[in-house]
Order: structure tokens, then C-alpha cells, then sequence
């Protein structure tokens, strides 16, 4: 079995600027994933999410977005292994995740401008499906621009010129790359860019993955101190938040369960465990509040 550590090198061992990109998360909802998935020829099919009131899903954490770039030129037995752990893009006829806003895709009827697209097969007797090749070819846009956020990170504007064109030419290659561009008045990096060019066209393109996914922050109150949580469309909006977190300097945000102040978490977040921040912490704030926690179970074993 190939461990973490060596395939973080194996993909990213050109670019040795001691920048993790795969090391930071948010705490995030959990997404459904199928209950089947199976090959043919060049599709997964897949389906159902429910059955005898049977579900599965799956939650951000490690290796979700390490194993996603290495599906680039990965066997269709690999990238179906992947799909068992994770669970499904959602591909729909344009191309896209199910969950894109109308405006970004081309001659979309008036069903799916009031309910959004569905996934590719959806409603037929075969069931859903999606394309390997969507699966390689978003692994391949996601590899461009980890790349590029390593490289920029580390600062490493000596390389070699021609390797700072051939990633800005896979990621121009997505038909949204040139249109957002466009949009925000920022043309495609070429080998004669500056780092600064280079930052504000990634950020569009990572902006772009968001809205595609369908990425919202969900506020939980359901104890004694409030949660934020990202809220994702699916797997596709799971893996367009790690690569935001892969460009921020920041591992996360989580919400202090002592002072309720916002802070960087040095770890992902258990949502079902109390959170503190280092000031808190210094002030054994989580001791505190673990003795009154187990003084009221005394009670309610009293009573």
C-alpha cells in the first residue's frame, strides 16, 4: 500500500517548496453517495442513495483531495475504488456537476432553469452515470492548480518557463476558464506573467470550482455553543473548498466553544466534540467545562 507521505511526493516531488497542500480542512457537512457503483466500459454507472432506509455518506478528511489528482491518468478500476470511498461528481449533460448555477452552461431548458440539471441517465432504466473521462479530466484541471498554488507559495519563480505555460494552458483548455477570466478583466497567465497576474487568475478559477459546487456556510446551534459549517452540493463542492484551503494561509475555521470567538484550528474539527482556542485553552477552559459537564451527570444519575 503506497502511504500518504510517499504519494504527496510522487505527485508534487518537482516542487519541493515545503508547502502541504493537502494538510488543511474546514469542518463540512456530509455529502450521499451511492449505494452501487459499478464499471461499464467507459462510464460508472451508479445508484441507488437509498434502499430499506439504508444510507451512505462521506465527510471531508484525508485523502479526499490527495487521491482526487491522482486520478489524472489513473486505470478505470482506480478511479472506481475512489468512487466506493467518496462518492460521485454528479456529471449532468452539460458537462458540469449537477449542482451548477443555470448561467454557467449553454442551452439550458426551462426544467432544469427552475430545478437545476440532473445527473447524466437520471429517471432512465439503465440509472445514472458519468463519464471516466470527466473523472481524469477534472483530476487533471485540480492537479494544474494544486501546481501552481505549491509553486506560487514557495515562491519558486525561477522555474522553468515553459513548465509556467504548460499548466496555464491545461487549466485555459476548461471552457469556464476563459469565461471568467473575461469577466473579471484578467487574461490567462502565459510564460511572461507576474506572480501577481498569476495569483488573481487562480483565484478566479478556484472561485469558479466553488459556485460549481454549490458551496454555502451553514451556522449549527444544536448545543451549547454555535458551529459554522461548509455546506457542499456534493463531492464536487468537498473538493472545491480543500483546493481553496490549499491557496489560504489558514487550516480551517471553527468557532471556540469557551469564548465563541472564531480561530485556526490545528486539526480538522470533530464537530461532535467541543472546539477551543489556544487562549482558552492556556486558561483551561476545557477543564472547566469538563468538570461541569460531569457534575450534572452526577446529578442526573442523583435525581
Amino acid at each position: 500500500m503506497t502511504s500518504v507521505k510517499h504519494s504527496r511526493e510522487k505527485v508534487f516531488q518537482p516542487l519541493a517548496s515545503g508547502i502541504d497542500p493537502f494538510g488543511r480542512f474546514l469542518n463540512s457537512s456530509a455529502w450521499l453517495k451511492p449505494l452501487e457503483v459499478r464499471l461499464d466500459g467507459d462510464r460508472i454507472r451508479w445508484g441507488p442513495w437509498e434502499s430499506s432506509n439504508k444510507l451512505l455518506s462521506a465527510r471531508t478528511g484525508e485523502g479526499l483531495l490527495e487521491g482526487f489528482v491522482q486520478l489524472a491518468d489513473a486505470p478505470a478500476a482506480t478511479i472506481l475504488k475512489y468512487v466506493r470511498k467518496w462518492g460521485v461528481l454528479g456529471i449532468c449533460r452539460h458537462g458540469l456537476p449537477c449542482t451548477h448555477p443555470p448561467s454557467f452552461a449553454e442551452n439550458v431548458n426551462s426544467l432544469e432553469l427552475r430545478f437545476g440539471c440532473a445527473p447524466l441517465g437520471f429517471g432512465t432504466d439503465e440509472g445514472p452515470w458519468e463519464p471516466l473521462e470527466s473523472w481524469r479530466g477534472y483530476s487533471r484541471l485540480a492537479k494544474a492548480l494544486l501546481t501552481i498554488t505549491v509553486r506560487l507559495h514557495g515562491e519558486e519563480l525561477q522555474a522553468k518557463r515553459f513548465e509556467k505555460q504548460e499548466e496555464w494552458s491545461l487549466v485555459g483548455k476548461w471552457p469556464l476558464t476563459q469565461r471568467a477570466l473575461a469577466a473579471n478583466g484578467i487574461q490567462l497567465p502565459s510564460e511572461r506573467s507576474s506572480s501577481i497576474q498569476e495569483r488573481s487568475a487562480l483565484a478566479c478559477v478556484i472561485q469558479i470550482l466553488i459556485d460549481l459546487g454549490r458551496v454555502d456556510l451553514c451556522l449549527r446551534w444544536r448545543k451549547e455553543n454555535p458551529s459554522v459549517e461548509v455546506r457542499t452540493g456534493g463531492l464536487f463542492g468537498a473538493l472545491a473548498v480543500q483546493l481553496l484551503m490549499s491557496i489560504g494561509p489558514t487550516d480551517g475555521i471553527a468557532l471556540c466553544s469557551g469564548c465563541g470567538s472564531p480561530y485556526s484550528p490545528e486539526r480538522q474539527p470533530n464537530p461532535n466534540r467541543r472546539q477551543y482556542c489556544p487562549r482558552c485553552r492556556k486558561g483551561k477552559v476545557p477543564q472547566r467545562d469538563a468538570a461541569r459537564a460531569s457534575r450534572r451527570r452526577q446529578r442526573g444519575l442523583q435525581s
